[in-house]
């Protein structure tokens, strides 16, 4: 349960970043938890009040990061190899990413924005698997070394 609570708040918190941040940069002055361009953040705020649309908003990024932090224990797989690990946790994030974002508002429901989603999702996952998968083998590396002193 701890675990689900932690990964919700880090989904809202990364959420509320994110949605400043485009506000700031796209929405002259206006805070737009959802982006007015998706197909669901247009669906949202035509047909619900905006307290209903950040509530829905909020439950989405808590479970991308539910999503996120549960699929963070393929990784604890011991008998598993690195490359199952990777492509099970790849796929299973991919699988739920997809729709949350879309639901979230992120992207519209265009074949051309899936399409760019699919290409900055596999570029992001890959530079933070490559950049968690640096700092363990040092990990691993240091660890190592002080078993063999």
């Amino acid at each position: 349960m701890k675990i689900i609570l932690r990964g919700a708040m880090i989904g809202v918190v990364i959420g509320i970043i994110v949605s400043i941040l485009n506000s700031y940069m796209f929405a002259e002055g206006v805070y737009y938890p959802m982006s007015p361009y998706s197909t669901s953040g247009a669906y949202f705020y035509e047909h619900l009040s905006e307290t209903t649309t950040f509530v829905i908003a909020l439950i989405v990024w808590s479970l991308i990061g539910i999503v996120s932090v549960l699929a963070g224990k393929i990784f604890m797989k011991e008998d598993w190899s690195i490359l199952k690990m990777t492509a099970t946790h790849f796929g299973t994030i991919f699988i739920f990413f997809l729709p949350l974002s879309i639901l979230g508002g992120w992207y519209p429901l265009k074949l051309s924005a899936i399409l760019s989603f699919i290409i900055i999702f596999i570029i992001i996952y890959f530079v933070i698997w490559a950049i968690l998968l640096t700092i363990n083998m040092y990990r691993i590396k240091r660890i190592n070394n002080e078993l063999k002193s």
